[in-house]
């Protein structure tokens, strides 16, 4: 694990452990008194089933089926480069860095020209990334204007997997794009999709709609993930002051009560596949009405 930032002094803690137990309590109180919209109809039989009260949309998870989900979640999750070597280990406090996806404009290093983003840009930075020793893992980074929409996620990843050895994190339309990208990563896979469960490349990336709004296309990659044993990150990308609290408790305390909704569903469908939990929150700018994200 060559790229991991290793912590040499005390660890940077922004909640002390109290504070820690109140905003999972609240987290707690969100899931049970306010509920979640879900906009997917499997899922919500899967809940009722489990114990969840069902009305209509909404629907109210008790505690015990979250601590339930938290019991089986594994504690650390090996991520593989493309030659089946390892190379992300996702537990303790190891941390890594590399490169975002999905921008549309690029700012040309040589013309200093805003243009829309094109695959040539996209294959010249994952070359580039391949060659920086403390870029850990991939993304996109753009979306490329020449191709089209409906194979835009599975181009993107053809190109992550031909330019770089390096593990990605990568996102997908729906249920169908994710599994012709698990086969993209199958077909370089000695032991193919078999393999891929057990040493898996890459992260899928998913979000719930803040404020605790499940949409059918991100549940839906949840439970095919979860099915398949594909390492998932359901990350909430609120913006805090707009769609979630604006302070950083109220932030994080919605952001986790969104992850553990996924968690839930994730694990009742795939007891011990594994989830990545964590949330992208940014601060609305009340001038833009943009979130001030970087």
């Amino acid at each position: 694990m060559t790229g991991t930032s290793l912590n040499c002094f005390s660890p940077f803690e922004y909640f002390s452990p109290e504070q820690l137990r109140v905003i999972h309590a609240g987290a707690l109180e969100i899931l049970r008194d306010v509920g979640s919209d879900l906009h997917h109809e499997q899922a919500r039989a899967l809940l009722k089933g489990a114990g969840a009260t069902v009305e209509d949309k909404r629907v109210f998870l008790p505690p015990a089926l979250v601590e339930q989900a938290l019991s089986t979640a594994p504690s650390q999750i090996i991520i593989y480069d493309r030659d089946g070597n390892p190379a992300l280990d996702l537990s303790g406090r190891n941390a890594y860095f590399g490169t975002g996806s999905d921008c549309i404009y690029l700012l040309d290093s040589f013309t200093g020209e805003r243009r829309v983003f094109a695959e040539e840009d996209m294959i010249d930075a994952v070359r580039l990334c391949e060659a920086l020793p403390h870029i850990d893992f991939l993304m996109s980074m753009g979306m490329m204007s020449e191709v089209k929409a409906e194979v835009q996620c599975q181009r993107q990843y053809a190109n992550l997997l031909k330019y770089s050895k390096k593990p990605q994190v990568v996102i997908a339309i729906d249920a169908s794009c994710l599994d012709d990208i698990v086969e993209l990563a199958a077909a370089v896979a000695p032991g193919g999709r078999e393999e891929l469960r057990q040493k898996p490349r890459f992260v899928l990336y998913t979000e719930p709609t803040s404020p605790l709004v499940h949409t059918f296309e991100s549940i839906d990659k949840l439970l095919y993930a979860a099915a398949n044993a594909v390492p998932t990150n359901y990350a909430p990308g609120m913006m805090a002051g707009a769609t979630g609290p604006v302070t950083p408790a109220g932030a994080i305390t919605l952001a986790a009560a969104e992850n553990l909704f996924g968690l839930v569903l994730h694990q009742l469908t795939g007891p011990g596949a594994p989830f990545v939990f964590g949330a992208g929150m940014s601060n609305i700018d009340m001038q833009s009405m943009q979130p001030s994200y970087a």
